[in-house]
């Protein structure tokens, strides 16, 4: 387990071949680090905005609190949207460090903020909790790229053979996902220890962001946050 920054240092040192985060990556490529993006399982935001029960839409937002992890992906992803929906914020929306996903939510019921945006499994208590879900980001026209391969340039001169073999074996899996929701399920349910039930709703969920072969569409790019 390693921060994202401290992964494309070691990747980049060859201290590992691969890593699964695209974002910093890209990033840091952008900056002429020679790194790059091989695969990637999802191209929509596994992220959702839920707020307390009476505010029924977007612009039930305006002149409230929203609680987020900090800066990164996911208030990133959050700004982007809101200047869309025409929320500056700063102007009509105030954004506050609340912290993990497992205090964001509490923060909206107990009425110290008025929203969060979130991640799973979080999503599933906030529902339980009686807050309103305003945005599934999975369903938005935006690209957020999750669960890639990476790697660095010189692997695929030094080694093509184990990259192909380790796409390979990513991409059968990936399908397998794909193909076989009762098979991905069960794996959930005994890789990540958690209840069935729980395994069947975050499959459900996370479905419809899952590429179809491990690639993007080509306008892909052009709506990537």
């Amino acid at each position: 387990m390693m921060p994202a920054p401290v992964s494309n240092l070691a990747l980049i040192a060859g201290n590992v071949d691969f890593t699964s985060v695209p974002t910093a990556a890209i990033t840091a490529a952008l900056r002429g680090a020679p790194l790059r993006v091989l695969f990637t399982s999802f191209d929509k935001p596994l992220f959702w905005l839920y707020a307390k029960p009476e505010i029924r839409d977007l612009k039930g937002l305006k002149d409230k609190k929203i609680g987020t992890s900090g800066l990164g992906a996911a208030e990133t992803l959050l700004r982007e949207f809101l200047k869309k929906q025409g929320l500056e914020v700063g102007r009509d929306v105030t954004l506050l460090n609340t912290g993990a996903d497992s205090v964001r939510w509490v923060s909206v019921v107990s009425g110290s903020t008025d929203a969060t945006v979130i991640t799973l499994p979080w999503n599933f208590s906030a529902e339980e909790a009686g807050l309103r879900n305003l945005v599934s980001f999975t369903k938005e026209d935006m690209v957020q790229l999750t669960g890639s391969v990476v790697i660095r340039d010189s692997l695929l001169q030094t080694e093509p053979n184990v990259v192909e073999k380790f796409i390979s074996a990513t991409l059968k899996g990936h399908l397998a996902v794909r193909a076989n929701r009762a098979e991905a399920i069960g794996t959930l349910t005994r890789n990540v220890k958690i209840s069935e039930a729980l395994a069947a709703k975050s499959y459900d969920v996370i479905r419809p962001a899952l590429t179809a072969d491990g690639g993007l569409s080509e306008e892909s790019p052009e709506k990537s946050s």
